[in-house]
């Protein structure tokens, strides 16, 4: 029985009910009784009997009178074609038995020597049968006569005669269904099963359950199969009985371990009730895009404009309305917002080290050193006009000691510092985000909300404030030097368009995202350019006359005055 249990067990079949049949009498009747109730409980529709011939006759006496009906019962050698059992009354009830017997073999005379009698009284033969055993026994021990049967290889009657390794014949089996004529059984051979080869042979057709459909092979299941993506919760000992529970995302149910939910690798995933994990997508911002191609095209147009408005201020750099405008110090300003510019090719494609290292700290730097040429020249106008008058002495230290260069150099210095900082300590790398989506995999730079990323955001917002108070000051300054407006613009698009951005990564994060960051690069790039630059431009370009000494002069002329005149 343990052996038939391991076996089952290995090939998935669940053995519900174990017990050992007693020798039927007054006093086992309440066992038998017992087992029959344990056979019921467990809702099995086959039953597995070894027993002898008698003990399955007092079984199956219990299992008629019990009105136990409609099973399949298998059954051992012994009992399987033993009419003690066929002939019991009523034993058609039970349902259908199927067992085995040992295959029959052609033996010339056995049957006339079994019609002999042969007395038991007869004391020669049981002296000469003693006598010959004993003297057998005194050639051969018990151990050497099991060493030379095993050795046994012959042929009788053209069939093979050996013993395997225990000293067993290995004849084979038939494998015998009864089969029932009213009230008359037979027993059919259905099937064989040899040794040697190993060999199973079934035939099905044969076959003629005892039941209404004689065809319709009956069903033994405690629960019946799940569906795929369910995995089985056992619901007591035996692991054919079970609830079944739906997988949840994420996971999914191996053929070969229908109990557990396994994980699926860290570059796949499954939708609920799955039996197999897919690879994700993997996202990125790729050069072929659509989206790609319009910020591309508007990058190069961005920087194209920004060379252009440079190579403009370079023909006019003596000019009133380019030294108004702070000199060469303009070209500087050109200069880093061309770098701004060129910075957002770093997020098409796939990000790399280098990428996501440097041009992110590019832009930071670029639009830093932008920042402080506005800052020092709106400082510088309200210096001359408001300041010089009132601390002689401070503002000639200021334009003696080269101020707005040493301011320009200072502030960029502390702008290149925070981003090397940030390099060394916490540097970009290109990462493969998992969390955002269950099926995609992302291809981004990290720290997009890291510390280093907000001391560089901090610090070009502590630049952005100084630019606009220093422009604020000089709100009532001459409209040549009054930068307030034009500032003001600059400063506000630069500010939304990084809140946005910040906003928007916020709530989504994927695909797109650099392209949202390229968005607020190019809007602050465009900011300066149009609120600074162009209104210069237009100047230079269509309004000639204003761009003269005599029209500047005349708009400090008419400053003095409306200031003396308060």
């Amino acid at each position: 029985m343990q052996s038939l249990s391991e076996l089952a067990l290995k090939y998935g079949i669940c053995v519900a009910y174990q017990a050992t049949i007693p020798p039927y009498s007054e006093d086992t009747r309440a066992q038998m009784l017992q087992m029959i109730k344990g056979i019921v409980q467990t809702k099995v529709n086959v039953v597995v009997v070894f027993s002898s011939n008698r003990k399955a006759s007092g079984f199956f006496s219990v299992v008629i009178e019990q009105n136990i009906t409609n099973k399949v019962w298998i059954g051992s050698e012994d009992w399987s074609i033993s009419t003690l059992v066929s002939r019991l009354p009523q034993i058609k009830s039970i349902g259908s038995v199927m067992g085995i017997s040992v295959k029959a073999a052609e033996m010339p005379g056995f049957a006339e020597f079994e019609a002999r009698s042969i007395e038991s009284e007869n004391s020669k033969a049981n002296e000469e049968l003693v006598c010959q055993s004993e003297t057998f026994s005194e050639i051969l021990t018990c151990y050497q006569l099991l060493q030379q049967i095993k050795q046994v290889n012959i042929s009788i009657h053209d069939a093979p005669l050996y013993f395997d390794n225990n000293g067993d014949p290995p004849t084979g089996y038939d494998i015998i269904a009864w089969d029932w004529v009213n009230d008359s059984v037979s027993y059919k051979v259905i099937g064989s099963y040899s040794p040697n080869p190993e060999t199973l042979l079934i035939n099905r057709d044969l076959i003629n359950w005892n039941a209404k459909d004689k065809k319709t092979v009956p069903i033994s299941a405690c629960s019946a199969e799940c569906w795929k993506g369910y995995r089985r919760v056992l619901t007591g000992a035996h692991v054919c009985c079970f609830n079944c529970e739906a997988c949840p995302a994420g996971t999914y149910v191996d053929i070969n371990d229908l109990v557990n939910c396994k994980p699926c690798e860290k570059d796949q995933w499954s939708l609920p009730e799955s039996d197999a994990c897919l690879n994700r997508t993997v996202e990125y911002l790729p050069w072929n895009d659509i989206t790609s191609a319009v910020l591309i095209i508007t990058s190069v147009m961005t920087l194209l404009l920004t060379v252009a408005t440079a190579g403009l201020f370079l023909l006019n750099l003596n000019t009133p309305v380019v030294k108004s405008a702070s000199g060469k110090t303009c070209l500087l300003m050109l200069s880093s917002l061309a770098c701004a510019s060129c910075s957002v090719f770093g997020h098409f494609g796939v990000p790399t080290a280098v990428g996501c290292a440097f041009l992110r700290e590019l832009f930071c730097l670029s639009f830093t050193i932008c920042l402080s040429c506005i800052a020092v020249r709106s400082f510088q106008i309200v210096c001359i006009f408001k300041m010089s008058g009132k601390l002689p002495k401070a503002y000639e230290f200021w334009t003696k000691n080269n101020g707005p260069h040493v301011f320009i150099l200072v502030s960029s210095a502390i702008g290149f510092f925070i981003s090397l900082l940030r390099i060394v300590l916490d540097r970009p790398v290109p990462i493969e985000n998992y969390s955002i989506s269950p099926d995609k995999i992302v291809l981004e730079c990290s720290g997009t909300q890291s510390v280093g990323s907000a001391m560089e955001t901090g610090y070009m917002g502590l630049l952005s404030f100084l630019c606009f108070a220093f422009s604020y000051m000089g709100k009532d300054l001459p409209a040549n030097y009054n930068e307030a407006k034009c500032v003001t613009f600059s400063l506000l698009l630069y500010l939304v368009s990084w809140l946005g951005f910040y906003t928007t990564y916020a709530v989504y994060k994927g695909k797109y995202t650099p392209a949202f960051n390229i968005v607020a690069v190019l809007a602050s790039v465009l900011g300066m350019l149009g609120g600074y630059f162009m209104p210069k431009c237009y100047i230079i370009l269509l309004k000639p006359q204003l761009n003269t000494a005599a029209h500047f002069q005349n708009c400090i002329q008419m400053y003095t005055t409306k200031k003396s005149d308060h």
